[in-house]
């Protein structure tokens, strides 16, 4: 699957004014345009800790690491490709005076971690050839982690002390084992509450540029906005080579040093 042809499609979704009520509905609207452009397409896909060859015919009552994909789609060449999608709004109420109807957004789930949750389904795309696929079949070709988000904090700045190898803001480079600054010191576990992260490490490095999320409305020159009240959208595209994944041809054309 080509890179371009999601950001085609979410560029059209800009220039067709949609603004996401949540994260199913860029998953379904997604899915529903990657059809549209000849894919075969399944949602919520299954994949597993181990490969399905290992069970034979002796399947297990209980799967182990059972994980889902948000999308995974086939081509005409009969490659696969994963995607998996994170939809970001700030912790405040959004207003867009679009017409004929406004548009609101309102914080979605685990507002303070999506960084740490979008870098980890980066982690969970790379090693997706050892969960997906019958009988060692089906293997991934290349997959996407795409965040959308009209939350400057996510694209202009990095975050608290903590997390400060988390930070995805425009211009990062993400690559090897991310760990969390405790009192200076680099930790591999952070337990907050009834929470406790691990530290990620990716077998890949990736610079991230975020790329305008522009609304017609927007750049229509007839509306006036409120930066605070009204924030632009951006969005950003991870793509993972599944077959060249950790090795050094991979890191070179990543293009982070």
């Amino acid at each position: 699957m080509d890179k371009n042809d999601l950001k085609e499609i979410i560029n059209k979704f800009a220039s067709q004014n949609v603004i996401f009520s949540n994260e199913q509905d860029f998953q379904f609207r997604l899915a529903i345009e990657l059809r549209n452009y000849g894919y075969v397409v399944e949602v919520e896909k299954l994949s597993i800790g181990q490969p399905w060859s290992c069970f034979g015919t002796n399947l297990p009552t209980k799967l182990p690491e059972k994980e889902y994909t948000d999308i995974v789609v086939k081509d005409k060449n009969g490659q696969y490709t994963a995607i998996e999608l994170k939809y970001a709004t700030p912790s405040k109420v959004c207003y867009y005076d679009m017409k004929p109807n406004p548009v609101i957004t309102v914080q979605q789930g685990g507002y303070t971690y999506r960084r740490y949750w979008y870098i980890n389904d980066i982690m969970r795309l790379e090693n997706i050839n050892n969960k997906f696929g019958k009988l060692g079949q089906n293997q991934i070709t290349n997959s996407f982690a795409i965040m959308l988000s009209n939350d400057s904090s996510y694209y202009n700045k990095d975050p608290r002390k903590i997390w400060k190898n988390y930070s995805i803001k425009d211009g990062s480079c993400l690559g090897g084992l991310l760990m969390f600054d405790i009192n200076g010191k680099g930790q591999d576990k952070y337990k907050t509450g009834k929470q406790t992260f691990s530290a990620i490490n990716l077998k890949g490095q990736y610079n991230l540029k975020w790329e305008k999320y522009e609304l017609d409305w927007y750049q229509s020159g007839q509306n006036k906005y409120n930066k605070k009240t009204c924030p632009e959208f951006k969005y950003l595209i991870v793509e993972i080579d599944n077959n060249n994944i950790g090795n050094k041809q991979h890191q070179i054309n990543s293009g982070c040093e």
